[in-house]
């Protein structure tokens, strides 16, 4: 009687074993909050046997969260899957971000048995911000201001600014600039970018008067509107790359003056990298290629491609900060005054009065910067040229010196006094600089 109970009891084990077998990968009870892709498996297990790949977030850069979150973040990838573990590191985001709602959703990794999660930070409904993304004076160029508005609404964005600016341009552009985006929710974000600019244009007189004695068929224009959509794509997580165009009309100055188009197709690839030590040190590499190429096909008055190469690298190791950049450029065409390249202002080769390196601006450019921060003070140094085809090539450096502090002004402003000073044989004229965010 014993053996024939043990015997029975054998076989329903051996009955039983495949059923036991294929428990082990069928899903359990789908968690609250807990969302799949559709290749992925409808469920996942609290104590999964599973191993997280990667934890990605989308729509949300990682400067966003602090570093004890940055490290609770990193800690989940290559651990066990915890769903109970996302759970309370999704409440731990939304509380720091005050977020409107943070949720997340597992797919099937790139190997068997590896998954990876995607974080969805849903912000507030709607939000309304005010800044001040530039604010200076230099003592060779007056002022140069811009005043931003930004209004959020879900994955819908619009930003509206008032500007002056008598830096970046060899001419000075007085105007408004609005920018409307949409951003379509997915692994690898699409986002359609539509913005409008709408400016005067002011010269200094040398630029007037260099114009008049080069027989070229660039022109002084007393407006500038443009029209230019484009579509970015993340095509990974530190590569993006937009394609688009642009509808530039260039008013004429004089009143009989016939009004030109600098119509472009735009196309941009960039990447960046941000990185973190367990000693809170941190770097940030970017580099970035952009390519504006007008076109007779767009109805342009002038032809020209604008190819210009720029990197950068800041490293931070406690109150230690190095900043390191270089920007080459090339443009081949006749290329209206707004997209020639200059030196000489508050971000490269800072020191010089672009007016004296060029007061047209040029075809070829190659600068590179290189500076030191501790604490409050940064010291730099800059180099590079300008020049056109059939020109010597005269290579110009300046070294400078500063004292800045962030104090909040209008959200995350830094307050900088600078001094520079050009390299030159015969004299050392300094150029001072006071403002935010230059």
């Amino acid at each position: 009687m014993n053996r024939l109970r043990a015997t029975l009891a054998l076989l329903l084990c051996l009955a039983a074993a495949p059923a036991f077998a294929d428990s082990s990968i069928s899903p359990a009870l789908t968690p609250p909050g807990v969302a799949t892709e559709g290749n992925a498996a409808a469920t996942w297990n609290v104590n999964s046997r599973y191993t997280v790949e990667s934890v990605e977030f989308p729509d949300t850069h990682e400067s966003a969260f602090s570093h004890r979150l940055r490290q609770q973040i990193r800690s989940v990838a290559g651990d066990k899957l915890n769903v109970a573990g996302l759970q309370r590191l999704a409440r731990d985001i939304r509380s720091e971000l005050n977020a409107h709602a943070v949720s997340f959703r597992i797919a099937r990794g790139s190997r068997p048995d590896y998954v990876r999660v995607f974080f969805t930070v849903d912000r507030a409904r709607s939000t309304f911000d005010v800044s001040v993304p530039k604010a200076f004076w230099q003592s060779n160029a007056g002022w140069t201001g811009v005043g931003e508005t930004t209004l959020t609404a879900g994955t819908n964005s619009l930003t509206a600014d008032l500007l002056s600016d008598g830096d970046d341009l060899i001419e000075r552009f007085t105007g408004v600039r609005a920018r409307v985006a949409h951003r379509w929710r997915s692994d690898r974000p699409l986002r359609l970018v539509l913005d409008f600019e709408d400016y005067r244009e002011d010269y200094d007189q040398s630029t007037r008067a260099a114009l008049a004695e080069v027989p070229a068929t660039t022109a002084i224009y007393r407006a500038r509107r443009n029209f230019a959509p484009r579509l970015e794509y993340a095509v990974k997580r530190d590569v993006t790359v937009s394609v688009g165009a642009s509808f530039e009309g260039l008013e004429s100055e004089t009143p009989s003056g016939r009004s030109a188009a600098a119509n472009a197709l735009t196309a941009r690839i960039g990447w960046r990298r941000d990185t973190e030590g367990a000693d809170e040190s941190r770097t940030t590499s970017e580099l970035a290629w952009s390519l504006r190429a007008a076109t007779r096909t767009l109805g342009s008055d002038y032809v020209y491609a604008r190819n210009e190469m720029t990197g950068s690298f800041r490293g931070t190791w406690g109150r230690h900060t190095i900043e390191g950049m270089v920007d080459a450029g090339l443009i081949t065409g006749e290329a209206p005054l707004f997209d020639r390249f200059a030196l000489g202002n508050s971000e490269m080769l800072r020191g010089w009065n672009k007016f004296v390196i060029d007061p047209l601006g040029g075809t070829r450019m190659a600068y590179g910067s290189i500076g030191y921060r501790y604490r409050m003070v940064r010291v730099f140094y800059d180099t590079g040229a300008i020049w056109d085809p059939r020109q010597p090539v005269t290579l110009r450096q300046s070294v400078g010196a500063g004292v800045g502090s962030s104090f909040g002004i209008l959200g995350r402003n830094e307050v900088l006094l600078a001094v520079a000073f050009p390299l030159q044989q015969s004299r050392m004229d300094p150029v001072f600089i006071a403002g935010m965010n230059f």
